[in-house]
C-alpha cells in the first residue's frame, strides 16, 4: 500500500517508473523462499525451452502455495503460450478465485497410542 501511495504522489516520471518496478518485484514475491525458488527455476526452464520441466515446476508451485495468485497467473500464462487454452482458463480462474483452505479435522492423531483431544463441540 505504501508503494502505491508513493506512486500516486510521484512528481518525476523516472521516480514513478522505479516505484512501478518495485511494485512488480513485490508482487512476484510469494512470502515463501521455496515458492520463489520454484518460480525462478520454472522461468529458467522456460527460457531454456524445457517446457515440460517448466510446467511440472509450475504445477508443484501451485500445489505448494495454492493461495498465491501470482503462481496461478504465471502457470496460466505459460499454458496459454504453449497452446493449452483450457489449462490457461482454469489457471486464470484459480488466480481470480479467493483461496479457501480445505476443511481440517478438529484434531490430528499422531500415534495410535495417543488419545487425541477433541473439542467439546465435536464430542
Amino acid at each position: 500500500d505504501k508503494l502505491y501511495q508513493r506512486l500516486a504522489k510521484a512528481d518525476d516520471p523516472r521516480a514513478a517508473e522505479a516505484i512501478v518496478r518495485l511494485i512488480g518485484d513485490e508482487e512476484v514475491q510469494s512470502g515463501s523462499d521455496s515458492a520463489n525458488l520454484l518460480l525462478a527455476r520454472a522461468l529458467v526452464a522456460k527460457a531454456d525451452q524445457h517446457d515440460d520441466v517448466a510446467l511440472e515446476i509450475l504445477d508443484n508451485l501451485v500445489t505448494l502455495r495454492p493461495e498465491w495468485s501470482q503462481g496461478w497467473s504465471k502457470r496460466a500464462a505459460f499454458r496459454l503460450e504453449t497452446g493449452d487454452e483450457g489449462g490457461a482458463t482454469t489457471g486464470a480462474t484459480s488466480c481470480l478465485t479467493p483461496y479457501r483452505p480445505p476443511d481440517r479435522a478438529p484434531y490430528y492423531q499422531v500415534s495410535p497410542n495417543v488419545r487425541p483431544l477433541v473439542p467439546k463441540d465435536h464430542q
